[in-house]
């Protein structure tokens, strides 16, 4: 009988909260709110939020229905930490916006920041969640944003200004938190851009230089092959490839940035998401206008 209900409780329970050892921490959490204002496809609704947080490596806390709407809180980063759950979140919520959008309206809000992640409640029901001032945030920006949007805080645009565009909102007086909170929404995957890193290149010359020649044997018509830049996180990759590109005499030359997703490892992913963004294809846009898009970048 107990093997057969282990076995019966993973499909209802997380393995990592049945083999939680603590019952509670605090950890810094990215927090993702989905608000939809129907409940006829609620299984399709739920099924694709589920699979979705799957892939992107969240944590599908909680679906509820009540007077403040239909909402779904999902955590990136309890109960179990993941590689770059900032955008991690992002990417989930602009992948179920397209997702969701034949079945119902829908709108997202995510926040980040330390919070108490755990397990709540007595000895009849516990249940596990996260609890702080970032979780609250998160559900209050909801209530401001429109739906399709993505809105995130200020904290959010600054651990992903290098990966996505955003457009700012406005600042709001949010219930139960002190100070206006500066709001912005999502506005697609962005490219490498040196306005979005900052500091300079330091040490790095005799490699610049190196690759630079290496380069320009570009404008002779040859064949180069392959560099490959590899490194630690933070150490300067990006701000690298930017002043080679900078560096670079010959002016007709097509840069294109293929990222790589640790988290989401689908095939051909840094493809799709290159060809959206070179002929702008955005998630929010209606089916015309990409396409109208496409044809006028084709041409």
């Amino acid at each position: 009988i107990e093997s057969n209900l282990q076995k019966h409780q993973t499909r209802f329970i997380s393995e990592d909260l049945i083999n939680m050892k603590d019952l509670g921490e605090f950890r810094n959490v990215v927090t993702v709110f989905i608000e939809f204002d129907t409940l006829k496809k609620l299984g399709l609704i739920v099924k694709n939020i589920s699979e979705a947080v799957q892939r992107f490596g969240g944590y599908l806390n909680k679906i509820d229905s009540g007077d403040k709407g239909n909402i779904a809180m999902i955590l990136f980063g309890a109960p179990k930490a993941i590689e770059r759950p900032y955008i991690s979140g992002i990417n989930f919520c602009l992948e179920l916006n397209k997702v969701l959008k034949p079945l119902s309206n829908v709108k997202f809000s995510i926040s980040s920041g330390e919070v108490f992640s755990g397990f709540i409640g007595g000895k009849y029901r516990m249940e596990y969640t996260a609890l702080g001032e970032s979780v609250n945030q998160s559900v209050r920006i909801l209530s401001k944003t429109k739906w399709s949007e993505i809105s995130v805080t200020e904290k959010v645009v600054k651990e992903t200004i290098s990966h996505f565009n955003f457009k700012k909102r406005g600042s709001f007086r949010l219930k139960g938190i002190k100070n206006q909170v500066m709001v912005r929404t999502v506005a697609g995957k962005g490219a490498l851009d040196k306005n979005n890193l900052s500091g300079n290149t330091f040490g790095r010359d005799s490699q610049l230089k190196e690759m630079l020649n290496y380069l320009n044997k570009i404008n002779k018509g040859n064949f180069i092959g392959l560099i490959n830049i590899f490194g630690p996180a933070g150490i300067g990759k990006s701000r690298m490839i930017l002043d080679l590109k900078a560096g670079l005499k010959e002016k007709d030359i097509y840069w294109c940035f293929l990222t790589c997703e640790q988290v989401l490892r689908q095939s051909l992913n840094p493809i799709k998401s290159f060809l959206s963004f070179f002929f702008e294809q955005k998630d929010n846009d209606t089916l015309q206008k990409n396409r109208k898009d496409f044809e006028r970048i084709h041409k």
